[in-house]
């Protein structure tokens, strides 16, 4: 486990690839449900425990779903685990990044009055996100062998989906 945390590390700071992950079946799920516990934790705060966990748990789903789905139209079934473990690793190393400044922001944003803080905490917020993307564009490019583009491209892609799913699903 110890070795996990630099690896993941050097993932979003992209330096290494999903391919430096050890091939552990069990790590995905144990991945997901740090995610998934860390989304309940941040919606509890915030008064939703419930559609926090479910929203969690579909958004989880879907990502691994879609990525397998995508692995399998490349031909590369082989490089899901390692694949599915290092995006579940970078969601989770930028959550508890974003989580303190999440927090602070407030149970709800409103767009039309946001308080001074807000405004402030709106943009370090913008740049865990945009840095998150490029971070999952990266392992995306290194198991699919695309080049960064198409690796962004797919990690929009399944950034969309997983919100369209969860809003849909969860709208609250």
């Amino acid at each position: 486990m110890r070795e996990l945390f630099p690896i993941v590390r050097d993932l979003c700071l992209l330096r290494r690839g999903p391919q430096d992950l050890p091939y552990a079946p069990r790590l995905p799920l144990w991945l997901g449900l740090a995610l998934v516990a860390l989304q309940m934790l941040a919606s509890g705060l915030h008064g939703g425990a419930g559609a926090g966990l479910a929203g969690g748990i579909a958004s989880v789903l879907f990502l691994l779903g879609a990525v397998y789905l995508l692995l399998a139209l490349r031909g590369q079934r082989a490089r899901y685990v390692q694949t599915a473990s290092a995006l579940l690793g970078v969601l989770l190393a930028f959550s508890l990044l974003a989580l303190p400044l999440a927090l602070a922001m407030g149970p709800r944003l409103d767009m039309m009055h946001p308080t001074a803080l807000q405004l402030v905490l709106v943009w370090p917020l913008l740049g865990i996100a945009v840095w998150q993307l490029c971070a999952i564009a990266h392992v995306l490019r290194h198991a699919l062998e695309v080049p960064f583009a198409g690796g962004l491209l797919l990690a929009l892609l399944l950034g969309i989906g997983n919100f369209a799913l969860v809003q849909s699903v969860f709208p609250a």
